[in-house]
């Protein structure tokens, strides 16, 4: 009888003891997700909506200070230059916490995707580059252009349909697939003449955040671009 009591007091403590430590590694959980919201928040801009969630490979995971993932999502997220994009989905794999500091002390890898929508490219391009004509268009693969263009003293209409490329795994910068000046293929010499002025869409720095490119999708009405990214150390 007492061997039994002694049992199931041990059970009891082992409970109490095991529901304690979820608590604390779940408001562990809690605190760095909040932290990592308020730090996006703060660098990135204002967000619509921000999600984070950790994810431990261990139950002691959080309190050894390592997480194996840490998912982000956000909406209408305004980037480093005024960019915004519609969807920001970041992971964040091998995340490293610092037991004293409080901070996020490394990053095994982490992989980004950003949505963009006609309109947002549109707004962007048309501050960064103000004699960029507003008339673009998504297109499945591709972007159109519609421009009025003096050429040699004459107006016409150009219209341009342009496939962007990564460059460098830096920039993306649009490559010229057709050239109609109405309804006739440009000539020769209008093509020099917009190939020659020619910029790039967007380039990391305008994403305020460090990593390179790895794909651009283009559907109608929106873009998608991913890539792996660095993140600065976050502090909670």
């Amino acid at each position: 009888m007492k061997t039994f009591r002694i049992l199931i007091i041990t059970f009891v403590l082992a409970i109490s003891l095991g529901f304690t430590y979820w608590q604390l590694t779940k408001q562990a959980e809690q605190r760095i997700e909040r932290a990592i919201c308020h730090q996006l928040s703060r660098s990135l801009g204002t967000t619509t909506e921000c999600q984070v969630q950790t994810s431990v490979s261990l139950p002691s995971a959080v309190v050894n200070h390592k997480i194996s993932s840490i998912a982000i999502s956000g909406r209408k997220v305004k980037l480093g230059k005024g960019l915004t994009v519609e969807k920001l989905s970041a992971t964040l794999y091998g995340v490293r916490i610092g037991p004293v500091q409080k901070q996020l002390k490394g990053i095994d890898r982490a992989r980004f995707s950003l949505i963009i929508t006609e309109e947002q490219l549109t707004r962007f391009l048309a501050r960064r580059y103000p004699d960029l004509p507003n008339e673009i268009e998504l297109r499945k693969g591709y972007i159109s252009v519609t421009a009025p263009v003096v050429v040699r003293g004459k107006q016409v209409t150009v219209i341009a349909d342009v496939k962007p490329t990564i460059e460098h795994k830096a920039r993306i910068v649009p490559r010229p697939i057709r050239l109609m000046c109405g309804s006739y293929p440009a000539p020769s010499f209008i093509r020099r003449y917009v190939e020659q002025r020619i910029v790039p869409v967007l380039d990391l720095s305008d994403l305020g955040f460090k990593g390179q490119l790895t794909s651009i999708t283009i559907m109608p009405k929106f873009l998608t671009i991913t890539g792996e990214g660095k993140f600065e150390r976050l502090h909670f």
